[in-house]
C-alpha cells in the first residue's frame, strides 16, 4: 500500500493528512496483524494473493480490510508493505468534514468486518504515540499541536459513532460473509 495524501489544502486537512501518514507508518510497520487495514485507492496486490485467499468479499465499506486480514492469515505482516513514496492525492478529502466523515463510515465497517477478521481500533495508548510522531516529525508549532488534537478527538468521536451505530442496526449480517461461506 502507498500513501494517500488528502486533496485538501486547509490547515486542518494538512495536519490530518499528516497524523494519517503516521498512522499508516505505525500500522503497516506494526508486528501485530490486528491493526492492519487496507485502502483500495492506493494499493496494489499479486494475482497469486487472490488466487490464494479470494476475491474481494461484496459487500459495503470494509472489503479491503478482511483482503488484507485473509492475506496476513496466510503469509503473516509481512506480506504487506507500506510504500510511502507511492502518493496518490485522494481527491474526496478536501476538507475537514469530509474526513469526519469517513472516520463515522469507516467505525460503522469496523463493527462490521471485526466479526469477520480479528481486526481491531487503535488503543488510545498507541493513537498518542502517532500523534507524538507527527508532531515531533513534522515539526508542528504548539498551535499546530493543540489544533491537531483536538482535530483526532473529534475524529475518534466519529469512529466510535459509527461503531455503536453499527451495533444497533442487524441487516448487515446477511451481506457480509466469512471466508467459509457462513453468514458474520
Amino acid at each position: 500500500m502507498g500513501r494517500d495524501r488528502p486533496a485538501g489544502t486547509t490547515t486542518a486537512v494538512r495536519l490530518l493528512g499528516e497524523y494519517d501518514h503516521h498512522k499508516e507508518l505505525f500500522v503497516l510497520r506494526s508486528r501485530d496483524p490486528a491493526v492492519y487495514y487496507g485502502h483500495t485507492n492506493n494499493m496494489a496486490a499479486r494475482r497469486d494473493a487472490f488466487d490464494a485467499v479470494g476475491p474481494f468479499d461484496e459487500g459495503a465499506r470494509g472489503s479491503d480490510v478482511i483482503f488484507v486480514h485473509r492475506v496476513l492469515a496466510r503469509w503473516g505482516v509481512d506480506a504487506v508493505r507500506y510504500q510511502p513514496d507511492a502518493v496518490v492525492d485522494h481527491l474526496e478529502i478536501d476538507r475537514a468534514a469530509v474526513y469526519f466523515r469517513k472516520a463515522y463510515l469507516y467505525g460503522r465497517s469496523a463493527r462490521r468486518y471485526s466479526a469477520i477478521v480479528p481486526a481491531r481500533p487503535l488503543r488510545n495508548a498507541e493513537r498518542l504515540r502517532i500523534y507524538r510522531d507527527t508532531v515531533d516529525a513534522s515539526g508542528l508549532s504548539r498551535g499546530e499541536a493543540a489544533y491537531l488534537l483536538a482535530l483526532l478527538v473529534a475524529g475518534v468521536a466519529c469512529y466510535y459513532g459509527g461503531w455503536f451505530l453499527a451495533a444497533s442496526r442487524a441487516p448487515w449480517r446477511t451481506r457480509w460473509r466469512r471466508k467459509d461461506g457462513a453468514g458474520a
